[in-house]
């Protein structure tokens, strides 16, 4: 595989892996069926929140991990700590691991899953971003423009597909199946992250000087069009979830069950940038359509449309 090539399929499974990053943000889902369930006041409840963000503070050392070992083993490792706090958390909730009978030790102990969980997501952020600039070093703002809108959106990705595939009451946010989320969060994860984990270990490790003399302006085109389509890709994302939400309580669950399954079909598709249709389709050859992204073009080139003829 050229030199190009691979570099477009290290941005598909940079996407897909840095999209289960954005699950560090969904305590809110499940911290009213928690509360009820153990008994938490506010307090002890805003201090798990608290805590998982306060390892914000030692997100240095996954990056150390991923200059030492490189993205592929760090992004895995980050996937298994990831999903693995999840999954614990969620045995643990659901009493399926022995229980203490006090608020405040089991207070401490759901504090200390979180706060794994988000150094699990450090390491696959940190490989990621650091991957993504040293790949496009000449397009690394729109690269990473695009990468951080796609965690953004699917944040809000996890959320729909659990309600889509796990029937909670959505009018009360105590139903203790809500605690599912932990669940299909950790299995989402390892999923997302063992894929484009050992993808990666073949491509980020070649010869750098591999297809030196490529054209750079046929690359940087190349580039371009695959911005463009990704952020086609992030637009049908943001419509799925936002359709799913918007819609949550007034149908019947199995239209979000099939929104679900739409949702994880998008969220799948940056697989797609690593493929050279676009290049066919988009690069202006028979049976391209060259002009058809040349308003976002003057945008990303900083270049001002053509003036409209009288």
């Amino acid at each position: 595989m050229s030199r190009c090539k691979s570099k477009f399929t290290i941005l598909s499974c940079l996407l897909i892996a840095a999209a289960v990053t954005g699950s560090s943000y969904t305590f809110g889902v499940y911290s009213s069926s928690l509360k009820v369930k153990y008994g938490f006041t506010q307090s002890q409840l805003d201090n798990i929140s608290t805590a998982c963000f306060c390892m914000g503070f030692l997100t240095w050392f996954p990056g150390l991990i991923a200059d030492w070992f490189g993205p592929s083993k760090t992004i895995l490792l980050g996937g298994l700590v990831q999903s693995t706090s999840f999954i614990l958390f969620f045995l643990y909730s659901l009493s399926f691991l022995p229980n203490s009978s006090s608020s405040t030790t089991t207070m401490y102990i759901l504090s200390l899953l979180l706060m794994t969980q988000f150094i699990g997501s450090g390491c696959i952020v940190a490989s990621v971003f650091s991957t993504n600039v040293r790949t496009f070093p000449n397009h690394r703002g729109l690269t990473t423009g695009l990468i951080k809108g796609w965690v953004g959106l699917c944040g809000g990705m996890i959320t729909q597909v659990f309600v889509g595939f796990v029937p909670v009451d959505l009018e009360d946010q105590e139903d203790e199946r809500w605690l599912f989320f932990t669940l299909v969060a950790g299995v989402i994860v390892v999923a997302a992250t063992v894929g484009p984990g050992r993808v990666l270990g073949r491509y980020t490790d070649k010869d750098e000087d591999e297809d030196e003399d490529e054209d750079e302006m046929d690359f940087d085109n190349k580039v371009r069009r695959r911005v463009k389509v990704g952020y086609g890709i992030l637009v049908c994302m943001g419509m799925f979830v936002v359709s799913s939400a918007l819609m949550e309580k007034d149908v019947e669950h199995w239209v979000l069950t099939v929104f679900a399954v739409l949702i994880l079909a998008v969220y799948a598709s940056p697989a797609l940038l690593a493929g050279d249709w676009i290049d066919d389709a988009f690069g202006g050859g028979e049976g391209g359509i060259k002009d058809a992204y040349a308003p976002l073009d003057n945008i990303i080139d900083g270049t001002e449309p053509p003036a409209p003829k009288p």
